[in-house]
């Protein structure tokens, strides 16, 4: 038995010391976030007469993931900047964030803005737009529209 005794410790003593090594796992995942958007209420000011014309519009948003916030803009339409934007070539109008008509929605260009839905919170939400069509002005007979782009990006 010492001989077997002796064995032993002689191979703890000589192969007994392993190399140990490390090494890093990463690991990761990811989730890509959707923004859906959908305009449920379109602006219509009806006939203008000389008076100020205001109606508002209403943009639904869904969104899959409320971890991030997402900035709500708003184009010129068929206008070159927004102030003001245009229905056709004769009648200047406006769309807004607010109910007095005073800031004006856009895209942080001009002295527009850009509404931001903040991170937490739903993942759905209903944004009002307020438009305007000021006073005072004189355009010609027709019919007049505009085409704005909504876009919701995170």
């Amino acid at each position: 038995m010492k001989k077997y005794g002796l064995l032993i410790v002689a191979m703890m003593l000589w192969g007994g010391y392993a190399i140990a090594g490390t090494d890093v796992l990463n690991v990761s995942a990811s989730a890509a976030m959707s923004v859906s958007v959908n305009v449920s209420d379109d602006i219509a000011f009806g006939p203008y007469s000389g008076a100020q014309l205001t109606d508002i519009g209403v943009i639904n948003l869904t969104r899959s993931s409320n971890s991030l916030p997402v900035n709500i803009t708003l184009s010129t339409g068929a206008a070159p900047d927004f102030t003001p934007r245009m229905l056709g070539a004769d009648l200047e109008y406006n769309l807004y964030t607010d109910a007095l008509w005073t800031i004006i929605w856009g895209d942080s260009s001009d002295t527009s803005v850009v509404v931001t839905w903040a991170a937490g919170g739903g993942n759905t939400a209903n944004y009002t737009i307020f438009g305007s069509v000021p006073a005072g002005q004189s355009p010609g007979q027709g019919n007049f529209t505009d085409a704005i782009t909504v876009t919701a990006d995170y």
